[in-house]
């Protein structure tokens, strides 16, 4: 092997590792999720989130929150959810970066499946409103 093809056979070993250990993450939250523990797979999605951001990859962080706050939502953790949201919003508003359609829409998932009557839900369209204000100016 010549040092090119060393070099591709580790990158795509990492790559590998990397991926796998990001799945691994996943399921600890869906594991936390389905135990009732949800405080800790809120604050381990969060932790996920902000590593992948930090490395990068913002479409894989921006699809463990969807997926995580869908999740938080369906058991009844709303604020969770919306914290979710906000944080993902606030990642787009840091960069100065438009939110494309896919983000938007899970965000206005997280908002609707909010009831009404939940108080974080006021504080998840603050910040949707910050956005749009970003956009617009």
């Amino acid at each position: 092997m010549d040092k090119e093809e060393v070099w591709v056979h580790f990158h795509s070993f990492l790559s590998t590792k990397t991926m796998s250990r990001k799945r691994v993450n996943l399921d600890k939250f869906e594991e936390k999720l389905q135990n009732g523990e949800y405080y800790e797979a809120h604050q381990s999605l969060k932790a996920i989130f902000a590593r992948l951001v930090k490395q990068g990859q913002p479409e894989e962080a921006f699809e463990a929150i969807a997926r995580g706050a869908a999740g938080l939502n369906d058991h009844g953790r709303h604020s969770s959810a919306t914290d979710l949201a906000i944080q993902l919003l606030a990642v787009f508003i840091e960069r100065k970066t438009v939110p494309d359609d896919i983000t938007r829409g899970l965000v206005m998932e997280v908002l609707q499946g909010c009831p009404p009557s939940e108080p974080s839900r006021s504080k998840l369209l603050d910040s949707i409103q910050r956005q749009f204000f970003f956009i617009s100016s």
